[in-house]
């Protein structure tokens, strides 16, 4: 990078020229960009005791357009379940909070979670969510994409015997694991 200063014009005005003498990618020149070519990926998923939230937290600040700019909505996300007896009531989350890189989002469940079942979080779509050099989010993340919805099932009665000698009654109780 080149830096001229010249004092030429009316007095009290200098100019300043950047100028890109190996003409390679600068950022903040024209024609230049930032470097980052790196995908926002989630860096870490919690999900709360009453499987009623999930909270995804991204590795920078993410966007809902390639400018970065615009918050994220509920819509930019989807959900999807395997395993266990509860359901999805939507794909779609319920709910969102942001606080920073952290976004919220509602859990709409059918059903009792058993603790068998696997939640997964992926953005809605490719041009759901990019960071702020545009680079879209991959909507089949690798990592920190999914958790085991906390079991909320109540103990069954799996069996009930009495004994024909002593009259004493032996009941077993399923926890539901």
């Amino acid at each position: 990078i080149n830096l001229t200063a010249s004092n030429a014009g009316t007095a009290g005005n200098q100019t300043i020229t950047l100028s890109n003498a190996t003409n390679l990618p600068v950022a903040g020149m024209a024609g230049g960009s930032s470097g980052d070519t790196t995908a926002p990926t989630y860096s870490a998923i919690s999900l709360a005791a009453n499987n009623s939230t999930v909270a995804v937290t991204f590795d920078e600040a993410v966007f809902n357009t390639n400018g970065g700019s615009g918050a994220l909505e509920a819509s930019d996300f989807a959900f999807s379940i395997s395993g266990g007896s509860a359901t999805l009531s939507s794909a779609t989350p319920s709910s969102i909070s942001i606080d920073g890189n952290q976004y919220t989002l509602g859990i709409s469940l059918s059903g009792t979670p058993d603790g068998s079942e696997t939640l997964t979080v992926q953005p809605a779509a490719a041009d759901a969510i990019f960071d702020a050099a545009g680079n879209a989010a991959s909507t089949s993340q690798s990592s920190n994409h999914q958790v085991t919805l906390n079991d909320q099932a109540g103990p069954t009665i799996s069996s009930v015997a009495i004994t024909a000698e002593s009259g004493a009654q032996n009941n077993t109780l399923n926890e539901g694991d």
